[in-house]
């Protein structure tokens, strides 16, 4: 008598399967719940989020970067940018912009300064892509 071909990789990988979507239904539901902050892994650089923000700036030319900062103090909503030692004086232009990192730290001061390094577009959408400069906040 031949005993029936059990093949346990066959098997095995069956549970593998299972583990990752349960793995990702977890990912999902904490996330979801909120038990999972997101702006950590903003924080990353990994992704990004474009936000409607006053950029107060010189003139900036398609390519060029420059160094912005925004105050934590500002609405979180819309930002502004000050960007080269601009100041809230000049006008302001409203632009979309992509940040790579949180534009608002709700475990920092409001008086909290966040460090940009930003860069103009050309003339797509979003205008201006900035990437946090460091992780560490500086106070004023």
């Amino acid at each position: 008598m031949n005993a029936p071909n059990k093949n346990p990789s066959r098997y095995s990988s069956g549970i593998g399967c299972s583990l990752i979507i349960l793995i990702a239904v977890a990912i999902c539901i904490a996330v979801y719940t909120g038990a999972w902050d997101l702006g950590e892994l903003e924080d990353t650089g990994w992704i990004h989020h474009d936000k409607i923000t006053t950029v107060f700036s010189r003139d900036w030319v398609t390519g060029e970067y420059k160094h912005c900062s925004n105050v934590n103090a500002n609405n979180h909503d819309e930002p502004y940018l000050l960007c080269d030692g601009a100041n809230l004086e000049e006008n302001g232009k409203v632009f979309k912009v992509r940040f790579y990192g949180r534009t608002y730290q709700t475990e920092a001061p409001f008086e909290t300064t966040i460090d940009w390094r930003c860069r103009r577009n050309s003339s797509e959408d979003p205008i201006i892509t900035c990437e946090r400069v460091e992780q560490k906040q500086r106070k004023n």
